[in-house]
């Protein structure tokens, strides 16, 4: 059959980053894995500066890059832990990540949104 972006329309950016930085708010949980939440969280902040589609491996590696993203050494475990499919424990250090990631990217999602 045919491929899928040939039968369905192209998804808006914002509609797409929307989607993103909902799953965002929800990555708060505690039943949410840390290594999931840490990577998810650094695909909403490259979402915000860069249009693209994008693997959480690929953000988690972006955001490394990146001089102003904090706790780099909380990413690079997130990483590590999500290439042999082992638990990263949740702990303050994700909730910081995640509290200047939705900083970060607020003003982009308003701007969206609007």
């Amino acid at each position: 059959g045919l491929d899928a972006c040939e039968l369905l329309p192209p998804v808006p950016y914002a509609d797409y980053f929307d989607s993103a930085a909902q799953d965002f708010d929800w990555l708060r949980r505690d039943e949410v894995p840390a290594v999931y939440a840490a990577l998810n969280a650094c695909r909403v902040l490259r979402l915000a500066r860069e249009q693209g589609v994008y693997s959480k491996r690929e953000c988690g590696l972006w955001a490394l890059e990146q001089p102003d993203v904090p706790m780099k050494a909380l990413i690079r475990r997130a990483l590590d832990a999500y290439a042999h499919g082992e638990v990263l424990e949740r702990d303050a250090e994700l909730d910081e990540l995640l509290d200047w990631t939705d900083a970060q990217t607020a003003r982009r999602r308003a701007e969206l949104r609007a």
